[in-house]
Protein backbone atom coordinates (compact mmCIF):
# COMPACT_ATOMS: atom_id res chain seq x y z
CA UNK A 1 0.00 0.00 0.00
CA UNK A 2 2.58 2.42 0.71
CA UNK A 3 4.69 1.07 -2.55
CA UNK A 4 1.99 1.63 -4.65
CA UNK A 5 -0.15 4.75 -2.85
CA UNK A 6 2.97 6.68 -1.51
CA UNK A 7 5.83 6.16 -4.12
CA UNK A 8 4.06 5.78 -7.45
CA UNK A 9 2.10 8.73 -6.75
CA UNK A 10 5.12 10.53 -5.74
CA UNK A 11 7.36 9.63 -9.17
CA UNK A 12 4.49 10.10 -11.23
CA UNK A 13 4.39 13.83 -10.48
CA UNK A 14 7.84 13.65 -12.47
CA UNK A 15 5.88 12.43 -15.52
CA UNK A 16 3.21 14.65 -14.77
CA UNK A 17 5.72 17.76 -14.86
CA UNK A 18 7.30 16.65 -18.26
CA UNK A 19 3.97 16.88 -19.72
CA UNK A 20 3.08 19.96 -18.42
CA UNK A 21 5.87 22.06 -19.36
CA UNK A 22 7.01 20.17 -22.30
CA UNK A 23 3.33 19.21 -24.06
CA UNK A 24 4.23 15.80 -24.45
CA UNK A 25 2.58 12.91 -22.95
CA UNK A 26 4.98 10.39 -24.44
CA UNK A 27 7.48 10.04 -21.94
CA UNK A 28 10.21 8.46 -24.70
CA UNK A 29 9.80 12.42 -26.20
CA UNK A 30 9.95 14.32 -23.01
CA UNK A 31 13.16 12.23 -21.53
CA UNK A 32 15.15 12.38 -24.30
CA UNK A 33 14.44 15.99 -24.58
CA UNK A 34 15.09 16.61 -21.01
CA UNK A 35 18.90 14.50 -20.70
CA UNK A 36 19.44 12.84 -24.53
CA UNK A 37 19.44 9.47 -25.90
CA UNK A 38 21.34 8.17 -23.15
CA UNK A 39 19.18 9.19 -20.38
CA UNK A 40 16.02 8.15 -22.40
CA UNK A 41 16.92 4.77 -23.15
CA UNK A 42 18.14 4.31 -19.00
CA UNK A 43 15.05 6.08 -17.64
CA UNK A 44 12.79 3.86 -20.17
CA UNK A 45 14.56 0.04 -19.26
CA UNK A 46 13.62 0.97 -15.65
CA UNK A 47 9.67 2.39 -16.99
CA UNK A 48 10.10 -1.33 -18.66
CA UNK A 49 11.55 -3.35 -15.62
CA UNK A 50 8.61 -1.47 -13.53
CA UNK A 51 5.41 -2.00 -15.85
CA UNK A 52 6.67 -6.10 -16.31
CA UNK A 53 6.13 -6.15 -12.36
CA UNK A 54 2.85 -4.67 -12.26
CA UNK A 55 2.11 -7.14 -15.37
CA UNK A 56 2.83 -10.36 -14.08
CA UNK A 57 0.70 -9.37 -10.55
CA UNK A 58 -2.42 -8.31 -12.57
CA UNK A 59 -2.30 -11.27 -14.35
CA UNK A 60 -1.94 -13.53 -11.40
CA UNK A 61 -5.08 -11.28 -9.63
CA UNK A 62 -6.92 -12.11 -12.74
CA UNK A 63 -6.28 -15.46 -13.12
CA UNK A 64 -7.08 -16.06 -9.41
CA UNK A 65 -10.20 -13.83 -10.01
CA UNK A 66 -11.55 -16.33 -12.43
CA UNK A 67 -10.39 -19.61 -10.61
CA UNK A 68 -14.16 -18.83 -8.65
CA UNK A 69 -16.21 -19.16 -11.50
CA UNK A 70 -16.52 -23.12 -12.03
CA UNK A 71 -16.03 -22.80 -15.74
CA UNK A 72 -12.30 -22.12 -15.18
CA UNK A 73 -12.04 -23.88 -11.82
CA UNK A 74 -10.61 -27.21 -14.33
CA UNK A 75 -8.45 -25.08 -16.93
CA UNK A 76 -4.91 -25.70 -16.12
CA UNK A 77 -3.13 -22.94 -15.15
CA UNK A 78 -1.10 -22.66 -18.38
CA UNK A 79 -4.50 -21.97 -20.75
CA UNK A 80 -5.91 -19.87 -17.94
CA UNK A 81 -3.19 -17.62 -18.27
CA UNK A 82 -3.13 -17.57 -22.18
CA UNK A 83 -7.05 -16.67 -21.77
CA UNK A 84 -6.06 -13.82 -19.57
CA UNK A 85 -3.44 -12.32 -22.22
CA UNK A 86 -5.06 -12.90 -25.35
CA UNK A 87 -7.04 -9.67 -25.58
CA UNK A 88 -4.40 -7.62 -24.09
CA UNK A 89 -1.69 -9.47 -27.20
CA UNK A 90 -4.38 -8.45 -29.77
CA UNK A 91 -5.03 -4.91 -28.88
CA UNK A 92 -1.27 -4.54 -28.66
CA UNK A 93 -0.38 -6.04 -31.52
CA UNK A 94 -3.81 -5.58 -34.24
CA UNK A 95 -4.90 -2.14 -32.99
CA UNK A 96 -2.38 -0.75 -30.95
CA UNK A 97 -2.75 3.31 -32.72
CA UNK A 98 -6.68 2.77 -31.57
CA UNK A 99 -6.00 2.47 -28.14
CA UNK A 100 -3.27 4.63 -27.62
CA UNK A 101 -4.97 7.37 -29.69
CA UNK A 102 -7.76 7.19 -26.81
CA UNK A 103 -5.93 6.65 -23.75
CA UNK A 104 -6.33 9.71 -22.04
CA UNK A 105 -10.36 8.53 -22.16
CA UNK A 106 -9.50 4.89 -20.74
CA UNK A 107 -7.22 6.85 -18.26
CA UNK A 108 -10.74 9.10 -17.55
CA UNK A 109 -12.57 6.10 -17.07
CA UNK A 110 -10.87 4.40 -14.64
CA UNK A 111 -10.81 7.76 -12.74
CA UNK A 112 -14.78 7.49 -12.60
CA UNK A 113 -14.56 4.31 -11.45
CA UNK A 114 -12.22 4.45 -8.54
CA UNK A 115 -12.96 7.12 -6.65
CA UNK A 116 -16.39 5.60 -6.01
CA UNK A 117 -14.44 2.88 -5.38
CA UNK A 118 -12.39 4.27 -2.58
CA UNK A 119 -14.89 5.42 -0.95
CA UNK A 120 -16.87 2.25 -0.19
CA UNK A 121 -13.75 0.85 0.82
CA UNK A 122 -13.09 3.50 3.59
CA UNK A 123 -16.74 3.47 4.83
CA UNK A 124 -16.82 -0.70 4.63
CA UNK A 125 -13.55 -0.94 6.31
CA UNK A 126 -13.35 2.06 8.84
CA UNK A 127 -16.99 2.66 9.88
CA UNK A 128 -19.19 -0.55 9.42
CA UNK A 129 -15.88 -3.45 9.84
CA UNK A 130 -14.39 -1.28 12.62
CA UNK A 131 -11.09 -2.10 11.15
CA UNK A 132 -11.82 -5.66 11.48
CA UNK A 133 -11.86 -8.36 8.33
CA UNK A 134 -12.41 -12.65 8.45
CA UNK A 135 -9.29 -13.61 6.26
CA UNK A 136 -10.56 -16.82 6.33
CA UNK A 137 -13.69 -16.34 5.27
CA UNK A 138 -12.22 -14.30 1.98
CA UNK A 139 -10.97 -17.58 1.04
CA UNK A 140 -13.23 -20.24 2.44
CA UNK A 141 -16.24 -21.46 0.52
CA UNK A 142 -17.68 -23.80 3.12
CA UNK A 143 -17.96 -20.34 5.26
CA UNK A 144 -19.38 -17.73 2.39
CA UNK A 145 -19.24 -14.96 5.11
CA UNK A 146 -18.55 -12.51 2.29
CA UNK A 147 -20.96 -13.95 -0.36
CA UNK A 148 -23.99 -11.47 -0.09
CA UNK A 149 -26.79 -12.47 -2.06
CA UNK A 150 -25.52 -14.97 -4.72
CA UNK A 151 -22.09 -13.42 -4.83
CA UNK A 152 -23.43 -9.54 -5.23
CA UNK A 153 -23.62 -6.68 -2.57
CA UNK A 154 -26.76 -4.42 -3.55
CA UNK A 155 -25.39 -1.28 -1.47
CA UNK A 156 -21.57 -1.84 -3.29
CA UNK A 157 -23.33 -1.69 -6.36
CA UNK A 158 -26.15 1.21 -5.71
CA UNK A 159 -23.19 3.08 -4.57
CA UNK A 160 -20.93 2.85 -7.72
CA UNK A 161 -23.77 3.47 -9.85
CA UNK A 162 -24.52 6.86 -7.94
CA UNK A 163 -20.44 7.71 -7.15
CA UNK A 164 -19.57 6.95 -11.37
CA UNK A 165 -23.77 9.13 -12.11
CA UNK A 166 -21.92 12.31 -9.72
CA UNK A 167 -18.82 11.83 -11.38
CA UNK A 168 -19.42 12.22 -14.52
CA UNK A 169 -22.27 14.78 -14.26
CA UNK A 170 -20.30 16.95 -12.50
CA UNK A 171 -17.15 16.19 -14.35
CA UNK A 172 -17.39 14.42 -18.43
CA UNK A 173 -14.00 12.51 -18.40
CA UNK A 174 -14.49 12.42 -22.01
CA UNK A 175 -15.14 16.41 -23.18
CA UNK A 176 -14.11 17.81 -19.63
CA UNK A 177 -17.34 19.97 -19.40
CA UNK A 178 -18.11 20.77 -16.24
CA UNK A 179 -21.21 21.94 -13.98
CA UNK A 180 -21.83 22.97 -10.38
CA UNK A 181 -20.43 22.76 -7.59
CA UNK A 182 -16.77 21.94 -9.81
CA UNK A 183 -14.07 23.25 -9.41
CA UNK A 184 -15.27 23.95 -5.84
CA UNK A 185 -15.66 20.38 -5.08
CA UNK A 186 -13.16 18.04 -7.06
CA UNK A 187 -15.32 15.83 -9.36
CA UNK A 188 -13.61 12.69 -7.05
CA UNK A 189 -14.20 14.25 -3.87
CA UNK A 190 -17.90 14.37 -4.67
CA UNK A 191 -18.18 10.89 -6.16
CA UNK A 192 -16.79 9.10 -3.11
CA UNK A 193 -18.43 11.24 -0.60
CA UNK A 194 -21.77 10.44 -2.38
CA UNK A 195 -20.64 6.45 -3.34
CA UNK A 196 -19.80 6.57 1.02
CA UNK A 197 -22.93 7.70 1.92
CA UNK A 198 -25.25 5.65 -0.35
CA UNK A 199 -22.80 2.73 0.96
CA UNK A 200 -24.04 3.14 4.31
CA UNK A 201 -27.13 3.54 4.16
CA UNK A 202 -27.87 0.72 2.15
CA UNK A 203 -25.95 -1.26 4.48
CA UNK A 204 -27.00 0.06 7.67
CA UNK A 205 -30.80 -0.58 6.87
CA UNK A 206 -30.69 -3.43 4.19
CA UNK A 207 -27.39 -5.15 4.05
CA UNK A 208 -26.93 -5.77 7.92
CA UNK A 209 -30.76 -6.28 9.39
CA UNK A 210 -30.62 -9.41 7.12
CA UNK A 211 -27.34 -10.88 8.53
CA UNK A 212 -24.97 -10.87 5.48
CA UNK A 213 -21.99 -9.70 5.16
CA UNK A 214 -20.64 -10.40 8.55
CA UNK A 215 -20.84 -7.18 9.78
CA UNK A 216 -20.09 -7.03 13.48
CA UNK A 217 -23.23 -6.73 15.65
CA UNK A 218 -23.74 -4.01 18.52
CA UNK A 219 -24.05 -5.68 21.77
CA UNK A 220 -25.46 -4.29 24.25
CA UNK A 221 -23.35 -3.14 27.40
CA UNK A 222 -24.87 -4.79 30.77
CA UNK A 223 -26.31 -2.36 32.97
CA UNK A 224 -27.40 -3.71 36.73
CA UNK A 225 -30.84 -3.46 37.50
CA UNK A 226 -31.15 -0.09 39.85
CA UNK A 227 -31.91 -0.92 43.66
CA UNK A 228 -34.11 1.10 46.22
CA UNK A 229 -31.27 0.04 48.30
CA UNK A 230 -27.64 -0.53 48.78
CA UNK A 231 -27.08 -4.36 48.04
CA UNK A 232 -25.46 -5.88 50.34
Amino acid sequence: MLGLGGSVAALSLIGVAGVLVLKVSDPSEWLRTVGGPTYAIISLAFVTAANLGTAVAGIYCSALGLRHYKVFEEISWKVLLVIIITPIAIIGLAIPNLFFNNFSAFLGFIGVGFAPLCGIQITDYYLLRRGKINVRGLFDESEPIYRYWKGVNPAAVLAMVAGVASYIYVLNPLTFASNAPYPLIPASILAAVVASVVFLLVTRLVVIPSGKGGYPKTEKVYQPEEHSTPPI
